[in-house]
């Protein structure tokens, strides 16, 4: 029960936040104890992708959801990104993001709830943020790898 409504809420979190714009969304939300300008609130946890290999559809989820979550609005947009003009040249990216997300235990006690409204709101002062960062760098461009069958291309 406990599980399923801490999914609930994430989920409205999720939902709210790609909905809504973020300042609109996190309007008059207390934000202290943060020590960046990038909140992050995705369901999805970035450091999954630490373990992974680094990729290209792997650096634009992860570009695009840090670009989200800038409270600030320093990045291009995803399919500004994706425009580029093509050229001999192979792109290499890479992101380094420090961020804060909210803790799991802010979460599952209550120390932040989702209003009528769909917004967020602090119900304590106890500490719910906790500072992650997340590296990757990939080139942007799909390479063809052949391994051991011709016929079954590997696309990395």
């Amino acid at each position: 029960m406990k599980n399923t409504l801490v999914f609930i809420l994430l989920f409205s979190v999720f939902h709210s936040f790609s909905q809504n714009d973020k300042t609109t969304f996190l309007e008059n939300f207390d934000k202290t104890g943060m020590e960046t300008s990038i909140l992050y609130l995705m369901p999805t946890d970035l450091d999954a992708y630490k373990n992974e290999s680094a990729n290209m559809y792997n650096f634009y989820q992860i570009y695009k959801s840090i670009a989200q979550s800038d409270l600030e609005n320093r990045l291009p947009s995803l399919s500004k990104l994706k425009s580029r003009p093509k050229s001999d040249i192979i792109p290499l990216t890479i992101l380094h993001a420090e961020y804060d997300a909210i803790t799991k235990e802010a979460k599952s006690n209550g120390s932040i709830v989702q209003n009528a409204n769909g917004k967020i709101t602090r119900t304590n002062n106890q500490p719910i943020f906790e500072k992650k960062e997340i590296t990757i760098s990939t080139p942007l461009i799909l390479s063809l790898i052949h391994i051991s069958e011709p016929t079954r291309p590997l696309y990395i």
